[in-house]
């Protein structure tokens, strides 16, 4: 079988381009690779960053819950105190009401003998004793 020359530069034409084609999608996806590489490699620093920020928020949220945990010991210890010292003015006010309630008691006995003695006295006896 004889081939025909015209036939043979047309196989190669066609053999070129389509090398030329495949050599175009090689480049391309060479190209496409090496895009995602870098795009991993700034995604992989972005994680990094965004880690140790994370971290750092964590000590941040230790400490501050640290700090409440410190506040609400000193209010139960303030509070305690306040309950402390109000305990003795409550026992105080009880004793002095209960005092004043015996004296209440023994003053009508005395203000009676007072307005019994207050009437035998005259208005000037009344007006100069006191």
């Amino acid at each position: 079988m004889a081939s025909n020359p015209n036939d043979d530069v047309a196989q190669r034409s066609q053999h070129a381009q389509h090398n030329e084609y495949h050599s175009e999608i090689n480049n391309n996806t060479d190209q496409i690779i090496a895009a995602m590489q870098d795009n991993i490699k700034n995604l992989k620093e972005q994680n990094a960053l965004l880690a140790k920020q994370l971290e750092s928020k964590d000590k941040q949220l230790d400490e501050a819950q640290k700090l409440i945990d410190q506040q609400q010991q000193l209010n139960l210890s303030t509070q305690r105190l306040l309950t402390q010292q109000n305990e003795p003015q409550e026992v105080k006010q009880q004793t002095q009401t209960n005092q004043k309630s015996t004296e209440q008691a023994q003053k009508p006995e005395e203000n009676n003998n007072y307005q019994k003695k207050a009437t035998k006295k005259g208005f000037f006896k009344r007006l100069f004793d006191n």
